[in-house]
């Protein structure tokens, strides 16, 4: 075999260097040729998966197949929904859609421990533990039914008919307000507050206005107060349950302000504060995985976030990373009065990085 495979190339050989030409030699040449890239070419291919399944095996990781269906409280399949399977620190390892019938897989290789499945509809949310101790794996999760409290969203490019019906004096009253609160200046932000509400006493955003305002003075029971006010007189706003859920998780009444946050997204589901808040309250349950993700999605350069997620990571054992999240945090908001306290955890996380470094 070896020895016609060798006339054959020379044949071919031959063809290109006299130029003379026959169509059946050439077409000999082609699929000898053709036959030779294709042995080459499926050879290199089981190198390569043999080298891959090896390194994998070597790190004790096993394709694993996850499928199942996300179906409501109620029982019925829910389409489009995002799942996700993370392992116990964080880090996302497969995603998958659901389809029509609420069916999904996701194929992943994995070590056979537990890990976390994550589904997510909207702002709806729900979380599993699972052993990826099988190659095959059936599982089932039901999503919590929306809470029938949560104002529907109104249409894009519109506002609320209580927002409507504001007086032009009154919105620029509540405009200066923000400006001072913006420069810090609460007095002169609450005075203009209270212009507003003398204007108008059911104006929903100025309740929402001072109940920040409250937020800022370390007043949490005022702020739910106001909140709560400015959302019986405008439900559709989601400034308003931002503002009850920042309250909440100050209050550390977090399984409320996880609600109220949910609420906010609910009708606003592009609200970073309505989404830091909510990973606010996941990591006072100790829901560290839940958290991340939302943090993941907040997409906004605020020092807050950094902070919140570096919290976040050194829970979840990822000190390097939380020490970098921290140190932006300083960088950005190098005045706050909670500086002294993130050096302290800075220092730390370093030392604890050093120990676990000279024991390897």
């Amino acid at each position: 075999m070896g020895r016609a495979g060798s006339n054959r190339l020379r044949l071919c050989a031959s063809c290109r260097e006299t130029g003379s030409y026959s169509k059946k030699i050439n077409r000999f040449c082609r699929i000898s040729f053709a036959r030779k890239n294709a042995r080459t070419f499926l050879l290199f291919s089981f190198l390569v998966l043999t080298s891959i399944s090896l390194a994998a095996e070597s790190a004790g990781l096993l394709q694993k197949l996850v499928r199942g269906a996300i179906v409501t409280a109620d029982g019925k399949p829910v389409t489009n929904a995002i799942v996700e399977i993370r392992d116990l620190r964080g880090l996302q390892i497969g995603r998958s859609l659901t389809d029509s019938a609420g069916r999904f897989e996701i194929s992943a290789a994995a070590q056979p421990e537990e890990y976390i499945v994550v589904v997510t509809k909207g702002y709806l949310i729900k979380d599993q533990r699972i052993a990826l101790d099988r190659r095959d794996i059936e599982i089932a999760i039901a999503l919590p039914l929306a809470s029938e409290d949560v104002a529907p969203e109104p249409p894009q490019q519109t506002v609320s008919a209580p927002q409507l019906s504001i007086k032009t004096k009154t919105w620029k009253h509540l405009e200066s307000a923000h400006a001072q609160f913006s420069k810090g200046n609460l007095p002169e932000a609450a005075m203009e507050v209270a212009r507003a509400l003398k204007i108008d006493p059911a104006c929903a955003p100025a309740f929402t206005m001072r109940a920040f305002l409250r937020l800022a003075e370390k007043d949490q029971a005022g702020a739910v107060e106001d909140a709560k006010i400015a959302i019986l007189l405008d439900p559709h706003a989601a400034e308003s349950f931002v503002a009850l859920a920042m309250a909440y998780n100050s209050l550390k009444q977090f399984e409320k302000a996880r609600e109220t946050a949910s609420h906010a997204l609910g009708l606003h589901p592009d609200s970073f504060q309505g989404r830091l808040e909510l990973a606010k309250s996941f990591y006072g349950e100790g829901d560290l995985i839940l958290a991340l993700r939302e943090l993941e999605l907040v997409g906004v350069d605020f020092p807050d976030v950094h902070l919140v997620r570096g919290n976040v990571l050194m829970g979840l054992d990822r000190s390097e990373e939380a020490v970098d999240e921290f140190g932006i945090f300083l960088k950005e908001a190098p005045s706050d009065s909670r500086t002294g306290q993130i050096r302290a955890l800075i220092a730390a996380a370093r030392k604890s990085i050093s120990a676990t470094a000279g024991q390897e």
